[in-house]
């Protein structure tokens, strides 16, 4: 099975009116590793893609995944980004119902 796990996007930069990346303020996923690592364990093909360590937004995250065509997507989601990643859950949602969606992190526990 074809999974995308992201750490969902988090425009610090663009939030505060900083023109580029602050790299002390980008965090390393350990969560994601562990269950990628699993899965590819598994056998199934995965991606992660880091949006705020790549300067994603949302609408090149949409893109990205219409073009990719996972069978599931997984999201981090941390308190501190929380509105963001339920904007890009209904953006996903209402673009591509049939993917289905896991949301994980300590906002969600």
């Amino acid at each position: 099975m074809k999974v995308l796990l992201l750490n969902a996007p988090y425009p610090i930069p663009k939030m505060y009116g900083i023109k580029r990346s602050i790299p002390i303020l980008m965090y390393k996923q350990l969560g994601i590793g562990y269950i990628t690592a699993g899965l590819e364990k598994q056998g199934h093909e995965v991606r992660y893609l880091d949006c705020p360590a790549l300067g994603m937004d949302t609408d090149e995250v949409i893109r990205f995944i219409r073009d990719e065509q996972p069978a599931l997507v997984g999201i981090s989601c941390f308190v501190h980004g929380r509105f963001l990643v339920y904007d890009l859950l209904k953006q996903m949602k209402s673009l591509m119902p049939e993917i289905p969606v896991v949301v994980g992190g300590t906002q969600i526990t």
